[in-house]
């Protein structure tokens, strides 16, 4: 299962919560009766997750299937 879902189960959790809080953003019409705080959510949630897999991030971890291609 490894090679099939890369990434720590931390990471999978913390997708899980983001596509549950832009559902429930999304069932209580923020998007068209509060677009402003919408966008805001949006981005904090955007923000948060890419800090939070940055600094929880270990060195040597596989993020991809292939690896880079070195210049």
């Amino acid at each position: 299962m490894k090679r099939i879902f890369l990434g720590r189960p931390i990471y999978w959790a913390m997708l899980v919560v983001m596509v549950l809080a832009l559902w429930g953003i999304g069932w209580n019409h923020l998007h068209t009766s509060e677009f402003n705080s919408f966008i805001f959510l949006v981005l904090a949630l955007s923000v948060g997750s890419v800090l939070f897999v940055l600094f929880t991030y270990r060195k040597g971890e596989r993020l991809t299937r292939e690896p880079f291609e070195e210049d």
